[in-house]
């Protein structure tokens, strides 16, 4: 609009979102309200007031200099989506609220991060078996299964001591849920609840999902849906003296792999208490320590 106005052309160039100034694409971008409240809604705690009358390409060159690699991130992803915001509203469409601009970048985000995490396992060594937390610790494996089609997904949880004996497990699903990510967002918060109805109060959490792991471990507040979803943690964390969060390779965490998957069958949720399912008698025989551990596997079978 505005390079049109300054062509003499009949356009009104005052900003066609606060009516307030005269656009331009620092005003677009930066100082114009309904872009500052996507900055604040991101916690970009940098004075957005304080350099107006610096042009558009100093102020990128100079949060180009000021930020680290994660944060001039996700102010170019940013800048990119409000410039998309505001050329849809022009075009016609709904205005989008700050928040959801501000999820949109959150999103956008952990799918490219996960995307190269992806890449990066596949030449990374993780660990490939599983293996009994410390003494004094509790180890609780989660994961979640999605089936796209049914927007379902399926949970397991199975905690063992570090002589590795199955303390307990449980399996579950649940209804309209939108990807993979939040399946293993809902596998987390059941975990931490289970391991809280249990009593445990010295607990590592161990997951496949290294993009959930991250986001239980970060300090920040997350405005995606994982990290709202993982949000549900608050309620229990007073119940535990002590807990850690660890990523595993999928290798090592296949009883609760193959939990999940068997949830994805089931309505109503399944617990049990030092005991497990049959279907993963074979995988909690191959990662028994002792021999005592194999002969209580192995007479289950003979039971059945």
């Amino acid at each position: 609009m505005l390079t049109l106005f300054k062509r003499r052309l009949p356009v009104d160039a005052t900003c066609g979102r606060c009516k307030n100034a005269e656009e331009s694409v620092h005003h677009a971008l930066r100082s114009c309200p309904v872009a500052q409240d996507v900055w604040q809604a991101l916690n970009f705690t940098w004075d957005l007031q304080g350099d107006r009358q610096s042009s558009s390409d100093t102020w990128i060159g100079s949060k180009i200099r000021e930020l680290n690699q994660e944060q001039l991130q996700q102010h170019i992803i940013t800048l990119w989506a409000i410039w998309n915001a505001r050329n849809s509203e022009i075009h016609g469409e709904k205005r989008k609220p700050a928040l959801e601009i501000a999820r949109f970048v959150h999103h956008y985000i952990r799918d490219f991060t996960l995307a190269q995490q992806r890449t990066v396992e596949h030449r990374t060594s993780l660990p490939g078996k599983w293996n009994p937390p410390s003494n004094g610790l509790v180890k609780i494996n989660f994961d979640g299964s999605f089936y796209q089609c049914a927007k379902r997904c399926g949970i397991g949880v199975v905690a063992r001591d570090s002589e590795g004996f199955v303390l307990g497990a449980h399996v579950s699903s649940k209804t309209c849920v939108l990807d993979p990510f939040m399946a293993e967002a809902y596998a987390a918060v059941r975990a931490f609840q289970f391991a809280y109805e249990m009593g445990f109060t010295n607990v590592m959490f161990e997951g496949d999902s290294l993009s959930i792991i991250r986001s239980l471990k970060a300090k920040e507040t997350d405005f995606s849906d994982v990290g709202t979803t993982l949000e549900e943690l608050q309620i229990w964390r007073a119940g535990f003296h002590r807990y850690l969060f660890a990523h595993v390779g999928r290798e090592g965490n296949m009883v609760a792999h193959s939990l999940s998957k068997y949830g994805l069958q089931l309505d109503e949720e399944q617990n049990w208490v030092e005991d497990w399912p049959h279907i993963v008698d074979h995988i909690i025989l191959s990662e028994s320590l002792f021999k005592k551990k194999i002969c209580i596997v192995g007479l289950r079978w003979f039971a059945n």
